[in-house]
C-alpha cells in the first residue's frame, strides 16, 4: 500500500481521535479524573495488595500487585465497548457508512481516549502502591515495562471493538458486555491466580486474551528477565491483538453492509 492511499487513512484515524478526546475532556477534569478514577483504582489495587500481605507468601504482594497494575493497561479500555455505540446513539453511524472511508476506520480512532486513560491509571497505581507496599521497583525494569503496558492497551482495544461492534444493533448489552468481558479478564488472565491453577476450560478461554500475555511478559520484565526473556509472551500478545483487530474490522463491516441492507443504522431505539 503506498503513501498515497496511507496518508488519508491515517487522517480518518486522527480526526476520529481528536473526536474521542474532545467527549473525554467534555465529561472529564484533571480534578474529577483524579478524586474519582484513579481514587478508585488505587483503592481497588490497595485492596488486593492487602489480600496478598494477608497470605504471608513470599511474592505474594508483588505478584498481585503487578497483575493488578497490568489489570489497569486493560480494565479502563473496554469502556470502548460502550462509546463504539455513541455512533448510533448520535445518529452518525448512516453517515459514516455512506462515507467513502466507511466505518471501520472512524471507529478505530472513536475510542483511543480509553487506551490513554488505562496507561496513566496502569503506571500510575504499579508506582504509589508499590511504593506504599514496599515492592522493589528499581527505575530500568518499570521503564522497560513501558511497552508491555502499552502493547497490551493496544491489543485489548482490539477486543473491545469487537465487542463494541457486536452490540451496535443492541445497545441495551453495551454495559452488561464490558462488564462481563472485565470481570473475566480479571478471573481468568492470570492476574489474582495463577493461570496453571485455573479449571482447564478457563484457563483456555484466558489464552484468547491479550491480558493474558501481557501479565505474563510484564512479571517476567519486571523479576530481571528483561524484554528478551519476556519475548514469549509478547509474542502471543501481539498475534491475539492482531486477531482481535481483524475480528473487528470484520465486524464493523458485516454490521453496515447489513446494516444498509436492513435500512437499521438508524437513530438509537
Amino acid at each position: 500500500m503506498g503513501l498515497s492511499r496511507i496518508r488519508p487513512r491515517a487522517t480518518v484515524v486522527r480526526e476520529a481521535a481528536v473526536v474521542a478526546f474532545a467527549d473525554y475532556r467534555a465529561t472529564y477534569s484533571l480534578r474529577t479524573w483524579a478524586g474519582g478514577m484513579l481514587v478508585r483504582w488505587l483503592a481497588q489495587v490497595t485492596f488486593w495488595a492487602l489480600v496478598g500481605r494477608l497470605l504471608r507468601s513470599p511474592g505474594a504482594v508483588e505478584f498481585i500487585l503487578v497483575g493488578n497494575a497490568v489489570f489497569l493497561a486493560a480494565s479502563p479500555v473496554m469502556l470502548a465497548v460502550a462509546s463504539t455505540t455513541w455512533e448510533r446513539r448520535a445518529g452518525t453511524l448512516a453517515l459514516l457508512a455512506a462515507s467513502p472511508t466507511g466505518v471501520v476506520l472512524p471507529m478505530m480512532g472513536r475510542s483511543v481516549q480509553w487506551m490513554v486513560d488505562a496507561m496513566v491509571s496502569s503506571v500510575g497505581t504499579l508506582l504509589i502502591i508499590g511504593f506504599v507496599f514496599g515492592v522493589d521497583l528499581p527505575f530500568g525494569r518499570v521503564a522497560a515495562v513501558l511497552p508491555v503496558l502499552a502493547a497490551t492497551t493496544l491489543a485489548t482495544y482490539g477486543l473491545a471493538l469487537f465487542l463494541g461492534a457486536l452490540v451496535i444493533p443492541w445497545m441495551g448489552a453495551r454495559n452488561l458486555v464490558s462488564s462481563l468481558a472485565v470481570g473475566t479478564m480479571s478471573v481468568v488472565a492470570g492476574v489474582n491466580v495463577p493461570r496453571h491453577a485455573l479449571p482447564a476450560w478457563a484457563s483456555a478461554v484466558a489464552t484468547t486474551l491479550p491480558l493474558t500475555w501481557g501479565v505474563e511478559a510484564a512479571r517476567r520484565v519486571l523479576t530481571g528477565a528483561g524484554l528478551a526473556g519476556a519475548a514469549p509472551g509478547l509474542i502471543r500478545l501481539a498475534l491475539t491483538g492482531a486477531f482481535w483487530f481483524t475480528a473487528a474490522a470484520v465486524a464493523l463491516g458485516r454490521l453496515t453492509e447489513h446494516g444498509r441492507r436492513q435500512g437499521s443504522l438508524e437513530l438509537e431505539p
